[in-house]
């Protein structure tokens, strides 16, 4: 039986990302998958993957591929979503926007959560034996791409002189240009997720603003740039504007799937262990000096070692 091991702690919260899941996929059989899901278990760690990852397997175009990597997962992962990239940001919010966040249940309760709880404990089901729905409009990950595009064209290489940024952005005494290019990011990033609804399942944004009676796109901005411009400079969208700016080739060039990996990222905050096979996260790592950054492992550079389950 194959085993990624090492060192692993005992009862450690183990975060895949979808460059992750196809890499094991590549290299493992559905029943060494099922052995180390059991070996690990017995010292009570998970395998986790997001709504982030089964979003990009679903859209695996090749159905023979797409039905292997459902059912890999099925035989290696814990029987619960992590949250959505929203759930997580909601909470951050409710919890005060701290420095440290207090442990709390951090499994998803979207419908695609119900769904996966399904089909890991009946693994003779998919996905297609359900009505997947909530999932998002598909074609919001081309258009967020080419927002960032525009916005690191015309507000960071032009410097346009009517950066639509400025007025949102209140730049301390100690911020230098990557502070500042960090915290427009962050803002452009709230635009979207928290004013716009840009997730795989709007839902949880929805009722937020449900809940604060706050309905036009206006409101809900100035909302959040007079009670939570902590945001900015902390939390999940601080991590994802960093992500994005190490991402973001110095002639402006960006990655397809630069809002999946920063989805992925916020995931960081809430893992013991995240494993992923994408070479971003490797430049983000050597490139930010954040403690987050010792939970990354490039799972390619890791060998598999075999032990005995009896």
């Amino acid at each position: 039986m194959a085993d990624l091991f090492f060192g692993i702690p005992d009862n450690s919260v183990i975060y895949l990302d979808t460059s992750a899941v196809n890499f094991l996929c590549d290299n493992l059989s559905l029943r060494d998958a099922a052995a180390t899901k059991l070996y690990h278990a017995r010292k009570g760690t998970r395998f986790y993957i997001s709504s982030t990852v089964i979003w990009e397997i679903l859209s695996t175009r090749n159905d023979e591929q797409r039905e292997l990597l459902i059912a890999f997962m099925q035989n290696l992962c814990y029987e619960k979503l992590i949250n959505s990239p929203s759930e997580f940001i909601l909470n951050y919010i409710k919890a005060g926007c701290p420095l440290e966040e207090t442990p709390y249940d951090f499994h998803s309760k979207l419908h695609i959560a119900n769904v996966w709880t399904g089909i890991v404990n009946d693994k003779n089901r998919t996905f297609s034996d359900y009505a997947v729905e909530n999932m998002g409009d598909r074609s919001f990950i081309n258009m967020v791409r080419e927002f960032i595009k525009d916005f690191n064209q015309s507000v960071i290489l032009e410097g346009t002189k009517s950066d639509p940024f400025v007025w949102l952005v209140e730049a301390d005494e100690n911020d230098d240009a990557y502070s500042i290019r960090c915290k427009k990011l962050a803002w452009l990033m709230i635009l979207l997720l928290l004013v716009a609804e840009l997730d795989f399942d709007p839902g949880p944004v929805k009722n937020f603003w449900n809940r604060l009676r706050i309905e036009s796109s206006l409101e809900r901005l100035l909302y959040l740039k007079r009670n939570l411009p902590i945001l900015v400079t902390r939390g999940p969208f601080a991590l994802m504007a960093n992500l994005a700016i190490n991402q973001i080739g110095k002639n402006g060039s960006i990655n397809r799937g630069i809002i999946l990996d920063m989805y992925h990222v916020i995931n960081l905050t809430y893992c013991d262990v995240f494993f992923t096979n994408d070479e971003g996260f490797r430049k983000l790592k050597e490139n930010f000096d954040h403690p987050l950054m010792d939970r990354i492992h490039i799972i390619k550079d890791y060998t598999f070692s075999m032990h005995d389950l009896f």
